[in-house]
């Protein structure tokens, strides 16, 4: 969905790289973690505190603050069309065509035997 919503916005594929990178829970490895994981970067997009300090203490890095918007939790989003609730409001647009088109609220259903 990430890729939905960057295409949307009309985001040339080459200014950027999605890359998952698994959790270590260990706060103080986590940037050489990141960096060893990834090719270059210079710029770290978060709203977390947490990350924000973290990469802060690197030299050569700019950091961007993500503005917190209202939490949306995916669980709550999965239970509303589980239940044939309204879901469409908390995900943009492109998000909203993306799962429809893959039929998602079906595919929930039939593996939760609904």
């Amino acid at each position: 969905m990430l890729l939905e919503v960057l295409q949307h916005f009309k985001i040339p594929a080459k200014k950027y790289s999605l890359v998952p990178i698994r959790d270590i829970n260990r706060s103080s490895l986590w940037v050489k973690h990141v960096q060893n994981t990834l090719p270059s970067f210079e710029m770290v997009f978060s709203g977390s505190d947490l990350v924000k300090h973290l990469f802060s203490l690197e030299k050569n890095l700019k950091i961007v603050s993500l503005h917190k918007r209202k939490k949306i939790s995916a669980s709550e989003i999965r239970k509303k069309m589980l239940h044939n609730e309204k879901w469409e409001n908390l995900v943009p647009k492109c998000v909203q065509k993306f799962l429809k088109k893959i039929n998602a609220t079906q595919r929930l259903q039939k593996i939760n035997n609904f």
